[in-house]
């Protein structure tokens, strides 16, 4: 008589995962993720190690993370409802185990902006869960994990090789907003993306459309055909102050509007008359 074959629990759970993924997504024990088939595959993969090795980790996991996309640069986001974590495929393919490690790093960044949110409400400053201190402590979570799930030791070498102070001194993300420069830019640009947040929510997700990067540069301007949108950002507008840095911010984020308006009626960019010129210039100022 022939022995009946069991089928294992990870071949349901991959044929499950496949046929919602052809949907654009699924959904992992509460942790929506949305992306392409091979990106669905691979992170459900390294949240099924994670939840098999490391469970007490997983259910951190699960309470900081509600939703993990596919995306063009690695950020979390502890602002959004669920709380986003967005991968790009250089770290998810990367492998199964340094994608559970990245999981579970950006996780801890959430748990420490929510930590201090309960403790002492909003808003909360970028060095609660984003700077060189915070990054040290998501840090060692993700090789504390990375260990526990038997990840290669190479990989574990490479993340205790991370080099923390070029890392963490020179880039944050705002909910989505990407800041490049000294700690001093860091903290006045995110002060002013903090005033317009607050005060102006409407015009904070205009801002959020047009703008994907603020650069500290000796001359300020917008690099539109840039991916995502940059805004190169002079001292002398950031330091004038929070309120003039926010206006700043606000009125090349319609610039960037204006080139976006051109390109997808005419289908290509056009001269920068169509929107940087006196008409346009006039428009982003009222802005």
């Amino acid at each position: 008589m022939q022995k009946t074959k069991k089928v294992s629990l990870f071949l349901i759970l991959f044929i499950s995962i496949f046929t919602k993924a052809l949907a654009g997504g699924t959904t992992y024990f509460g942790i929506e993720i949305i992306g392409d088939v091979e990106f669905i595959v691979q992170v459900s993969g390294a949240l099924e190690v994670i939840e098999a090795k490391a469970p007490q980790e997983f259910s951190l996991i699960k309470q900081y993370i509600g939703r993990i996309r596919q995306g063009e640069r690695d950020e979390m986001d502890a602002h959004n409802i669920p709380l986003t974590l967005t991968l790009n495929d250089t770290t998810v393919f990367y492998s199964s185990t340094w994608c559970a490690g990245s999981i579970a790093h950006d996780a801890y960044h959430s748990k420490l902006h929510n930590d201090y949110k309960e403790s002492h409400g909003e808003p909360v400053p970028d060095n609660a869960w984003t700077m060189l201190a915070a990054e040290k402590k998501s840090l060692k979570y993700q090789i504390e994990v990375m260990r526990k799930i038997n990840a290669p030791p190479e990989e574990i070498k490479e993340a205790e090789l991370i080099d923390l102070t070029k890392l963490s001194a020179r880039e944050v993300i705002y909910s989505g907003i990407d800041i490049i420069g000294d700690e001093k830019f860091i903290a006045q640009v995110s002060k002013a993306l903090g005033v317009v947040e607050a005060l102006s929510p409407q015009d904070f997700s205009f801002i959020k459309r047009y703008i994907g990067k603020i650069e500290q540069s000796e001359r300020s301007g917008m690099v539109s055909d840039d991916i995502p949108p940059k805004f190169k950002l002079a001292d002398r507008t950031a330091f004038h102050s929070v309120t003039w840095c926010a206006g700043s911010i606000a009125h090349d984020a319609y610039h960037s509007k204006l080139y976006d308006d051109y390109k997808k009626v005419h289908g290509a960019p056009g001269h920068d008359s169509n929107w940087t010129l006196q008409k346009e210039e006039k428009e982003c100022l009222k802005y």
